[in-house]
């Protein structure tokens, strides 16, 4: 259940009340700050911020708020200490999880294997007992911290928002036209993952209303854009955002997997921009790391630094419906004449032994290994890198024909092929 920088798994299979009652003890001896909690409105999350919170007190560690149902960004902006969010983010129904916090910024990956150390020592769920607890509810000052947060969004101009049924329902009433408003626990009628595929009813309205859409995922952390019934990927958005709000010279961070093409764009329109690892939280330390003002993913991760370093779909969504017209995104992606193409490979390979074979190869410029590697050959660009969530090794190719974006794919595979570990 401990991922790279949270906790997340298949409710009462890798995670129940009792890995969440030692997860909660483990977490007070880890970190020494009082925390501020919310959850999304996910089946599982409120009995489990319960026992997590009885373990946690157990030890000794003190709440300062209980915020109840909240997009994760609330918690990230409103804790003075340790934040915690309980919230499965992007993952289908069944899965439960938490995200953690240290004043405004993630865990990091070091904290989580902190944490998890701590967790072996106490006996993780084949130990524990879990003592009777009760469920708890918001405190008083609650709607008081919700609404602090809500003072520092800007308003949220024309526009449709799709909500997903997730924890961007907490904040409805900042939206004048939405849709999937209500609070979907088992998300039966919308996925948290916003994707083309799953925008079906978004797509429909912003023809039938001329109008931008946003659509929010589980946590409300990521955000896609629509425009005239068109799925906006990521980096466009992310280019958009900083024509209309940086100046020229400002740096701009993006990961790693978006188009090439894309960072070309932000040089042509003269801003700085840099690669990051894929991963909001590599995003975000990079942003802080070169002094950034916006960084993104393909995705739809967005971070507006220096003030708020972490990833917040609803106020990229309020800055974008404040700075742009319906058209502007589509028009945007029209001039990106590269052929993207993405496929997977379930194997284990050296990728010493890939980046040694792309080497050899004719016509190679470039390589960058930040993360997984980026080759760049005369007529394509390939980007090979493990995924950080599933145990396959990703290919994106980009060129300005089909045949060879669909060559880049097959040099892919062959490097991965013959590097391939048995």
């Amino acid at each position: 259940m401990f991922k790279t920088h949270d906790v997340r798994g298949l409710l009462n299979t890798q995670i129940n009340q009792g890995t969440f009652y030692t997860l909660g003890r483990a977490t007070a001896r880890v970190f020494r700050y009082e925390a501020t909690t919310g959850r999304d409105y996910r089946t599982g999350h409120r009995v489990l911020e319960s026992a997590f919170l009885a373990g946690f007190e157990s030890e000794g560690g003190q709440v300062s708020t209980i915020l109840g149902n909240v997009p994760t960004s609330v918690i990230s902006e409103e804790n003075d200490g340790l934040g915690l969010c309980f919230t499965a983010s992007h993952n289908p129904a069944g899965y439960c999880g938490v995200k953690f916090f240290i004043k405004n910024r993630y865990c990091t990956q070091n904290d989580i294997i902190r944490l998890k150390e701590e967790y072996d020592k106490l006996g993780g769920q084949e130990t524990i007992r879990v003592p009777a607890y009760r469920l708890i509810e918001p405190s008083m000052n609650s709607k008081e911290t919700i609404w602090d947060y809500c003072e520092k969004l800007p308003p949220f101009q024309n526009a449709i928002y799709d909500l997903a049924g997730g924890a961007a329902c907490a904040l409805e009433f900042l939206f004048n036209k939405k849709i999937f408003y209500s609070p979907d626990p088992d998300f039966k009628h919308h996925s948290p993952e916003p994707m083309d595929s799953t925008l079906t009813d978004l797509k429909k309205k912003t023809i039938n209303s001329k109008s931008l859409g946003f659509a929010f995922d589980g946590d409300a952390d990521r955000v896609i854009a629509v425009d005239n019934g068109k799925t906006i990927e990521g980096h466009i958005l992310l280019i958009e955002l900083a024509k209309q709000n940086l100046s020229p010279n400002d740096k701009v961070v993006l990961s790693i997997d978006c188009p090439t093409e894309a960072f070309e764009k932000l040089e042509d329109e003269g801003f700085k921009p840099s690669w990051a690892p894929v991963g909001d939280i590599n995003v975000i330390q990079k942003a802080l790391e070169c002094g950034a003002k916006i960084a993104g993913e393909r995705s739809g991760h967005y971070s507006f630094l220096p003030d708020y370093p972490y990833s917040d779909g609803l106020r990229a969504a309020s800055i974008a419906s404040n700075s742009m017209k319906v058209g502007q995104l589509t028009k945007l992606s029209e001039e990106f004449k590269n052929i993207c193409l993405i496929e997977s490979v379930f194997v284990r390979a050296d990728f010493n032994k890939i980046q040694n074979y792309l080497n050899e190869q004719k016509n190679i410029q470039e390589i960058i290994t930040i993360d997984g590697i980026k080759a760049t050959f005369d007529n394509f660009s390939i980007l090979i890198r493990q995924s950080n969530t599933e145990p396959k090794i990703r290919i994106n190719a980009e060129s300005t024909s089909l045949n060879d974006s669909q060559y880049a794919i097959n040099l892919a595979k062959t490097a991965i092929e013959v590097s391939k570990i048995n």
